[in-house]
């Protein structure tokens, strides 16, 4: 508790689970802004308050909004900002907030005091640190045989919304352009699969294939 680690990797433990809970790409999962949470008009998505929606803009500057669904995800989200967030901040800043203070990601300018995940330098996460935990997680767990990608995860969050909700909607909440592309994100059980048109070595592909 007294290492230094310890907030990154508590800030990377949540990254796994908001990325999976609503199919990030790795790039739109480290530039997630607070300001992009929303309350949701469902009155069943009340008890989700402000984190009820995600809305993210990513590849070929496609937008869409993304439901909070799960209880455990919410509050392991909310305890993250409240707890978690603020210190990884005010460390860098010496004990301060400082909301005027901006980094630098991919060409663009982003203020640090909006974003979700803050690096330990005060900035955007980079991604292929991100890549390289999951990688690591891989190796020491022993169970995993094959590369464990952000990619990965992206194909599992699919294969989570597709069964509550239609490939419809979640190509909708995938922004994929093309339905065929949201059906071979889609990875059903043994039981399942036999219907399913969708082939699961896509799901070890390299982060960012998608339409």
């Amino acid at each position: 508790a007294k290492s230094k680690a310890l907030l990154p990797l508590i800030r990377d433990r949540v990254m796994f689970h908001v990325c999976v809970h609503f199919a990030l790409r790795v790039s739109e999962l480290a530039t997630v802004q607070m300001s992009a949470f929303k309350p949701s008009h469902e009155a069943a998505m009340q008890r989700f308050g402000n984190l009820g929606t995600l809305t993210v803009t990513g590849k070929n500057q496609v937008t869409g909004t993304i439901p909070m669904r799960e209880q455990q995800v919410h509050d392991l989200l909310r305890w993250y900002i409240d707890n978690i967030r603020q210190k990884m901040i005010m460390r860098r800043n010496g004990g301060d907030i400082d909301e005027a203070a901006t980094c630098e990601f991919d060409g663009k300018t982003f203020l640090t005091s909006n974003l979700l995940f803050v690096s330990e330098r005060g900035g955007v996460v980079s991604p292929q640190t991100f890549r390289d935990r999951l990688s690591q997680i891989a190796v020491e767990s022993g169970v995993i045989a094959q590369k464990l990608t952000p990619h990965t995860l992206r194909h599992t969050g699919c294969t989570l919304m597709v069964p509550l909700y239609t490939p419809e909607v979640a190509q909708k909440y995938m922004r994929h352009k093309n339905l065929h592309t949201t059906l071979y994100y889609y990875h059903p059980g043994t039981v399942q699969a036999g219907n399913e048109v969708n082939g699961a070595i896509a799901l070890f592909d390299d982060e960012d294939e998608d339409d």
